[in-house]
């Protein structure tokens, strides 16, 4: 909100540098001198999920920083300081991150009259989890909503995130997915900082991301894998966490090979079933014959698993 007319016009005299001077109780009393200016640019730039979305280089020339080719860790501090004295968060955050960078990197910035900082150690933690779990979720090529679920949800309660962190952690989401990162090294430096405990309750919500949609694909199996190793995990523990998420089913309707389909898939299904009822979520497979499509259907029918493997066959 503004302050007062009197006390806009009291601040008019001050620059940026002499506003930031002033005792904490006597800076809310005045707008800051650049108000106007950052109010104007912010809203002029694109928006991305409730965020804008600008240019290093951009930010820096609001921020009377000078623009080169990079941006060095200082005068990004000074950029996003400058942003927390006009009532605005951005992310990435350089005061907790110390890097530079490019003239061109894209930096979110969006409203937060908090001011409040996260803890270096629950920030640079929260972006390393992160990481790996939205390259989990996008190895298919996307990035589901129940994928942003359990991501969510995930990092909520593992971190006891706050209503400033959560929101944080959306803006921190848009640029992951946009400019996907070296999962490798975040998840070897979260073996120096986390507990094989921890590193393995991490793997399991790996798994979860990549099975939310009931099958994990080759390209997420091969990510987990990579990730896994890098977290200092041994593959024998994510072959059953991976089992658990997905179930091949063979249907018997009575056509006499059985055994042969069972052997054939006990070679490459990671949990079996031979079952009666094939309601359940996972991987379905109806073991059939070719060029007795009718005759297989009216086996099936008269075993009861018509509909459910309609019904299957349209969710797949």
């Amino acid at each position: 909100l503004r302050k007062s007319s009197a006390r806009r016009a009291g601040a008019k005299g001050l620059d940026p540098d002499a506003w930031a001077a002033l005792p904490p109780e006597l800076r809310v009393e005045y707008d800051h001198p650049h108000q106007d200016r950052w109010d104007t640019k912010v809203q002029s730039l694109p928006v991305l999920g409730g965020f804008h979305v600008g240019k290093a280089s951009e930010l820096a020339k609001l921020a009377d920083v000078e623009v080169g080719e990079k941006l060095s860790a200082a005068a990004m501090r000074r950029i996003a300081q400058r942003a927390e004295d006009l009532g605005y968060a951005i992310e990435p955050e350089p005061r907790l991150r110390g890097k530079g960078a490019g003239a061109d990197a894209e930096i979110l910035i969006w409203r937060d009259s908090s001011g409040a900082l996260p803890e270096a150690p629950l920030y640079v933690g929260v972006h390393a989890v992160l990481v790996m779990l939205v390259s989990i979720a996008m190895a298919d090529g996307n990035f589901s909503e129940e994928e942003h679920g359990v991501v969510n949800s995930f990092l909520t309660e593992a971190f006891n995130l706050d209503q400033v962190m959560r929101t944080r952690v959306e803006a921190m989401k848009h640029l992951v997915v946009r400019h996907p990162a070296k999962v490798q090294s975040f998840a070897k430096a979260l073996v120096k900082s986390q507990s094989i405990e921890q590193r393995g309750k991490i793997a399991a919500v790996l798994v979860a991301v990549a099975a939310v949609d009931g099958l994990v694909t080759f390209d997420e199996e091969k990510t987990l894998r990579t990730l896994y190793g890098a977290l200092g995990l041994g593959e024998r523990d994510l072959d059953p966490l991976v089992a658990a998420a997905m179930t091949t089913v063979i249907i018997d309707y009575g056509s006499g090979n059985l055994h042969s389909a069972r052997k054939a898939f006990e070679r490459v299904a990671r949990e079996r079933a031979l079952i009666q009822d094939i309601g359940g979520p996972g991987a379905r497979r109806w073991e059939g014959e070719h060029r007795c499509s009718h005759a297989v259907a009216i086996h099936v029918d008269e075993r009861g698993f018509g509909a459910p493997v309609r019904d299957a066959g349209q969710g797949a």
